[in-house]
């Protein structure tokens, strides 16, 4: 499935070629993203903590291609804290091979008042050697305090070399939530495999989210397999959900498979 997406990268010529261009912005200052190039000069603005684009808000005129080329997520060294509509638009493409300040999603982590809603996000995420730093992996975004709305992930997820009991949580949209998710559909894979010896992952790992930090998951569908060698908290919707957390109507499709508490909608 790579090798087919790889090449249809190839043979599009609005693939990204690795540059950025600042893109326009309408009468509300909000930026209207068309291109790769525009959205990596987001994702630059935004990581670049001297400055206040933070709370940038943009919207998608286009699908998008980021290529297959690495893609360092928007906000791993600061939260961000804007608003993103993809607008029904596609970003493929994705491709993480390396944690960003501990974090791996096309977001690192966001903060505060954000919205990312109306988005499609198809790609890999492929760490062949995950340490202890690791914070928190989602096919979307790793920590979302963030409103989550009608997103679809379609992101194969793949993490090997977790540590003694490493607390990242992994998620086929949001590695931990502390927000809401609504509406929102995983439709790709998570595959886990930890050291030898004691290692087990126990942040959770899901096909929504893996930790549901107190979040509130609504209407989610996960039709993708979760498998986990070794690993506490595996579940089809949350691998962990908190004595707060909410989820209603959501159901999940997938082969889910783990070694201690596993379940269908929630692991632990």
């Amino acid at each position: 499935a790579r090798l087919t997406a790889l090449a249809a990268s190839a043979a599009n010529e609005s693939a990204w070629n690795g540059t950025t261009v600042e893109p326009g912005k309408d009468a509300s200052g909000v930026y209207q993203i068309g291109t790769a190039e525009e959205l990596a000069w987001l994702a630059a603005e935004i990581n670049n903590s001297s400055n206040n684009s933070q709370s940038y808000s943009a919207v998608l005129t286009a699908d998008i291609d980021l290529g297959y080329r690495p893609w360092t997520p928007i906000g791993c060294y600061v939260p961000y804290r804007g608003v993103f509509d993809g607008q029904g638009h596609t970003v493929s493409g994705l491709y993480v091979t390396a944690l960003s300040n501990g974090y791996a999603g096309l977001f690192g982590y966001t903060s505060g008042s954000t919205t990312i809603k109306n988005l499609t996000v198809e790609g890999e995420i492929r760490l062949e050697d995950v340490s202890t730093t690791a914070k928190h992996i989602g096919g979307i975004v790793g920590e979302a305090n963030a409103k989550l709305e009608r997103c679809v992930s379609r992101v194969r997820i793949s993490a090997a070399g977790f540590g003694t009991r490493d607390t990242c949580a992994v998620g086929g949209i949001a590695g931990k939530l502390s927000g809401a998710m609504t509406d929102c559909r995983f439709e790709g894979s998570i595959d886990i495999t930890c050291k030898r010896g004691g290692a087990y992952i126990s942040g959770g790992v899901g096909g929504l989210a893996g930790n549901a930090a107190g979040g509130a998951l609504t209407r989610c569908v996960n039709t993708g397999a979760v498998t986990v060698d070794k690993g506490t908290g595996v579940g089809g919707i949350a691998g962990i959900n908190a004595i707060t957390g909410i989820i209603d109507g959501c159901h999940s499709k997938g082969v889910i498979t783990g070694d201690h508490r596993v379940g269908g909608v929630v692991g632990n």
